[in-house]
């Protein structure tokens, strides 16, 4: 059987800087591996373009085999630096993915697609000559979260208006569609247990707090932990992994070095973004990680996959009390400060007693083998 699956996605260490997002991308392996689990053939449709940041200035067409069951299909894109240019370049990608779709796609096969407006019109200009089936893999609704214009907002609405089966990202996010039950799963995130090691710790004379995801300041979580760290005592240090744009990895480094200063002390430390193993060992060797964000009714419906990362790895989880994340079976294994606030989260992370047993992977695993059955059902449909 196989199945293809569309998304913005991108390989570990390109040339070329696809457009991505990296939590994007590991749910994306995690479906994929996954389906695979279940007996399908996966391949992943990129239509992605260059970035900025590409080391090329041109790539043709590639189809990457990872193994007998996966293999991956990028655009060919090139390198731009004017605005006209850029636009002709993502207006080619989303033909090259219409017209691929209308060759390779046959009438009721199933297709998976990774919600984004882009998507839209070759998407559903390809659905509805090829009568496929689409599965849409809804994370949230983004013109909730970023300021879109109205095009992509329109964009947005009727893609998932077309869907045939979903995939969301939250319980809340689910009751907000009109959708037979046994036509929908909720997915969280990555449901990737990572084997722990006791002996992998830092300098225990310290509690170590890590905050991984996305630097920007409309979701406010790398900055927020940086207020936190302020409050506590001496011997709480914390830990930034993510990316984000240059002007906010600047504001994040200058802060990180005001704190350290008043602090007279390393108190805190941004490591940037790191891969696989890299990213598993450092979060291992922390104790509390942190999901510190701003309340806001887009917050009702998104589900952070950080939290899921953070269980995987057996971590004490403090959290802002978003509706999404209280309403959740994963509810029990988040320790919740009171609101958004900084001292509501120091109180939070005080409370903790490291010394208590912390068994999180064990909910991970039990919703692997859950999605596996539920993802198993849906496709039968």
């Amino acid at each position: 059987m196989n199945i293809k699956y569309i998304g913005f996605y991108d390989i570990e260490n390109s040339i070329s800087d696809r457009v991505s997002n990296i939590a994007a991308i590991k749910k994306m392996d995690y479906i994929t591996n996954s389906l695979i689990k279940i007996g399908y053939n996966v391949e992943i449709i990129s239509p992605s373009w260059m970035g900025r940041n590409s080391t090329v200035k041109f790539e043709k067409k590639q189809v990457l085999k990872r193994n007998e069951s996966h293999k991956v299909t990028r655009c060919l894109s090139w390198y731009t630096k004017s605005k006209t240019a850029e636009k002709i370049k993502i207006m080619y990608s989303l033909i090259w993915l219409f017209l691929y779709l209308l060759i390779n796609v046959k009438k009721g096969e199933s297709v998976l697609v990774y919600h984004v407006e882009w998507l839209s019109y070759p998407v559903r200009m390809a659905k509805f000559i090829k009568r496929f089936e689409l599965i849409l893999e809804v994370e949230e609704i983004y013109s909730k979260v970023w300021k879109k214009s109205k095009l992509l907002e329109k964009m947005e609405n009727k893609l998932i208006k077309s869907g045939d089966k979903y995939l969301f990202v939250s319980d809340e996010l689910r009751k907000l569609f009109d959708i037979e039950d046994e036509k929908c799963i909720v997915l969280y995130g990555a449901y990737n247990v990572v084997e722990l090691e006791d002996n992998k710790k830092f300098n225990k004379e310290n509690i170590d707090l890590v905050y991984a995801g996305s630097i920007d300041e409309v979701k406010g979580g790398a900055f927020k932990s940086l207020d936190i760290i302020l409050g506590l005592p001496a011997n709480y240090k914390l830990h930034i992994l993510g990316s984000g744009n240059e002007k906010n990895i600047k504001t994040l480094n200058n802060k990180i070095k005001e704190i350290n200063k008043i602090k007279n002390d390393e108190a805190c430390y941004y490591v940037g973004l790191l891969h696989g193993e890299k990213f598993d060992d450092y979060l291992m060797k922390c104790d509390i990680a942190l999901n510190p964000q701003h309340i806001g009714d887009y917050m009702g419906t998104a589900f952070p996959s950080k939290i899921i990362s953070y269980l995987s790895h057996n971590l004490h989880v403090v959290s802002t009390p978003i509706k999404s994340v209280k309403s959740s079976k994963i509810k029990d294994y988040i320790v919740f400060a009171n609101n958004d606030q900084t001292q509501s989260f120091i109180k939070a992370i005080e409370s903790i007693n490291l010394s208590n047993e912390n068994q999180t992977t064990n909910i991970i695993r039990n919703l692997d083998v859950r999605f596996l059955n539920d993802l198993n059902k849906l496709l039968k449909l």
